[in-house]
C-alpha cells in the first residue's frame, strides 16, 4: 500500500485539532457533570449517553412500536429544567395539555428533533440539552420582563413520547 507523504505543516495542524477536540469534550463533560438538576432524585441513578456533541439522553422507559418519521405528528408530555434545576415549564402544569408538533419540520428546538428520533410511543426518556441545540446565545428573553430562558443555557427535559400519528400528506 502506498501512502502519501504528510508535510509537517499538515501534520502540526492535524495534532492541533486532535487536542482542541479532547479538550472541548473534556469541558463540555465536565459542564455535563456539574448541572445541578441532575443531582435531583430524578435524574441521579441515570446513565447518560451521548447521541450526538451537545446532547445527552438516559432512558426511562423504552416504549413500543414506530419511530417518528419526518411529517409524522408527534405528542409528547415534557417538564422542562433549567441546568439549575428550576422548572421552566411542563404540561403537566394544571390547565396543559401534551404538545402535538410535525416531527422533523423544525418546529421544536434541535435536541428535540434528535433526541426523538429513536424513540417510540411510551418511551420516556431525559434529555440533556446543550445551548447549541436549544436557545443559543439569545435565550428566550422579553424586553422589560427578563429571560425565561436564559442565553447560552443547558436545558434538561423529561420527555415521553405519547404518541406518533402518520403524516397527513
Amino acid at each position: 500500500m502506498h501512502m502519501a507523504p504528510v508535510h509537517r505543516r499538515h501534520f502540526v495542524q492535524l495534532v492541533a485539532l486532535t487536542s482542541m477536540a479532547f479538550t472541548l469534550k473534556a469541558k463540555s463533560l465536565k459542564a455535563f457533570e456539574q448541572l445541578e438538576v441532575l443531582k435531583l432524585a430524578p435524574f441521579k441513578s441515570l446513565e447518560f449517553t451521548t447521541l450526538e456533541p451537545g446532547l445527552q439522553v438516559a432512558d426511562i422507559s423504552a416504549g413500543k412500536g414506530p419511530q417518528p418519521l419526518p411529517g409524522d405528528i408527534c405528542v409528547v408530555e415534557y417538564t422542562g429544567y433549567l441546568s439549575n434545576g428550576k422548572v421552566f415549564d411542563s404540561t403537566s402544569a394544571k390547565g396543559r395539555k401534551p404538545i402535538a408538533f410535525r416531527f422533523g419540520k423544525g418546529q421544536v428546538i434541535p435536541g428535540w428533533e434528535v433526541g426523538l428520533r429513536d424513540m417510540r410511543p411510551g418511551g420516556r426518556r431525559v434529555l440533556v440539552i446543550s445551548p447549541s441545540l436549544a436557545y443559543g446565545e439569545e435565550g428566550v428573553c422579553l424586553e422589560g420582563y427578563g429571560c425565561y430562558i436564559p442565553p447560552n443555557e443547558t436545558l434538561v427535559f423529561d420527555v415521553s413520547l405519547v404518541k406518533i400519528a402518520p403524516s397527513p400528506n
